[in-house]
């Protein structure tokens, strides 16, 4: 009887720790990126409306606090990048990338472009700042096989930044609706 119950309490606690192990491993989407400027340069500080640009109370919310007119400068705080679906990658091949050992065939999920090449992967359950060189490695001379792995669908990602107008009035403007001067530190 002993042996009988020790099994079923030794099955029991292995899919209780399996699945929890596959539940820390997928990811949950939206992927909220808190304090992100979404490119090389981009910079937070004075910045001016292109556009008449719509100012709402939260990040994806639709209510309206107020507008920005065209020519206005204001002050662009800080920002967030909602990742409302991951890019793909397959692995061509197994290689090891960061503290990862990538199988082939296996799937890491491209967060956002983080600038000078890397972005923001998930993979088994963790976070990393990668270089695009494993998706992005060989010169437009060389074969495809010399990949170690493929990018089959891009990220699908809003930008939200947090902004102060001329007369103090504060809120969140989606920068896919805003045309702005001054993001850019480059130029």
């Amino acid at each position: 009887m002993n042996t009988f119950r020790n099994l079923i309490l030794s099955l029991l606690l292995h899919f209780v720790f399996s699945a929890a192990t596959t539940a820390q491993d997928k990811m949950v989407v939206p992927v909220v990126m808190e304090g992100v400027c979404p490119f090389e340069c981009c910079v937070y500080t004075e910045w001016s409306a292109e556009n008449d640009i719509k100012v709402y109370e939260n990040p994806r919310d639709t209510t309206l606090l107020f507008m920005i007119p065209e020519g206005e400068e204001f002050k662009a705080e800080t920002g967030n990048v909602y990742i409302i679906e991951p890019g793909e990658i397959i692995a061509k091949k197994s290689f090891a990338m960061a503290w990862w050992r990538i199988e082939a065939n296996d799937t890491l999920y491209v967060l956002n472009y983080e600038g000078e090449g890397y972005y923001k992967v998930f993979y088994q359950g963790k976070y990393s700042s990668v270089s695009d060189h494993y998706w992005f490695n060989r010169r437009a001379d060389e074969p495809e096989e010399t990949e170690f792995a493929k990018q089959v669908k891009k990220s699908k990602t809003e930008w939200w930044v947090r902004v102060i107008d001329s007369k103090n009035r504060e809120g969140w403007i989606f920068m896919k609706q805003a045309e702005v001067y001054g993001s850019d530190a480059c130029g």
